[in-house]
C-alpha cells in the first residue's frame, strides 16, 4: 500500500495559506532569496575574525566588505614615518561602497573613523569611546580591552590572550 499523492493544486494552497505559528510568511520566490542572503549576513556576523585579518587599513574595510563583521577603525596619520596613502584608499573603498562613516574627533595627529555598514548603534558606542581616548581604540584595563575586541568582532581568544598579555589577567 503507498501513500496516496496530494494533487497539486491541494498542494499549492496549502503553501498560500499563513500558517499561524510561523513568524514570517513567504509570498513569492524573491523573498525566498532575500532570506537566504539575510540568514547568510547574520551567520557571517555571528563569526569572529583574526586580528591579522584587520591589520592594515584596508583590510579593515574589506573584512566589512566582505560581511565578516559590521564595525571597522581606520586611521589617516599625519606622522611622517606613516605614508597616509593606503588609508585614504581604504577611505575611499569605505566610501565608494556605501559604508558609514563617523569621523572621531580630538586626535592631536591626522583623523579617524569608525566605518559600519548596519549597526549604527554598535558604532556610535564605538565612536564615543575612542573620543574620550582622544580619538584612538586606547584601553586602559581588561574590560576595556574586551569592549574593543568585541566590538571590532575579533575572536575570543585573541581577546584573552591580548588582555593576558597586557593586564595579566
Amino acid at each position: 500500500m503507498t501513500a496516496s499523492r496530494p494533487d497539486r493544486r491541494q498542494t499549492a494552497s496549502h503553501w498560500r495559506r499563513p500558517r499561524e505559528d510561523v513568524i514570517c510568511c513567504v509570498d513569492s520566490v524573491s523573498d525566498i532569496y532575500k532570506m537566504k542572503h539575510i540568514r547568510t549576513y547574520l551567520s557571517h556576523l555571528s563569526e569572529s575574525i583574526s586580528v591579522q585579518e584587520a591589520a592594515r587599513d584596508i583590510d579593515a574595510v574589506q573584512t566589512i566588505l566582505d560581511g565578516k563583521r559590521d564595525l571597522g577603525f581606520i586611521t589617516i596619520t599625519t606622522q611622517k614615518l606613516i605614508d597616509p596613502r593606503e588609508s585614504i584608499s581604504a577611505l575611499g573603498l569605505a566610501i565608494n561602497n556605501g559604508l558609514n562613516l563617523i569621523p572621531l574627533r580630538g586626535r592631536k595627529e591626522g583623523v579617524a573613523f569608525v566605518i559600519w555598514k548596519e549597526d549604527a548603534e554598535a558604532a556610535q558606542k564605538l565612536a564615543q569611546f575612542a573620543e574620550s581616548k582622544g580619538g584612538y581604540l586606547r584601553d586602559d584595563t581588561p574590560e576595556e580591552a574586551q569592549f574593543i575586541g568585541r566590538a571590532l568582532n575579533y575572536n575570543e581568544d585573541e581577546i584573552a590572550q591580548y588582555v593576558n598579555r597586557n593586564y595579566g589577567k
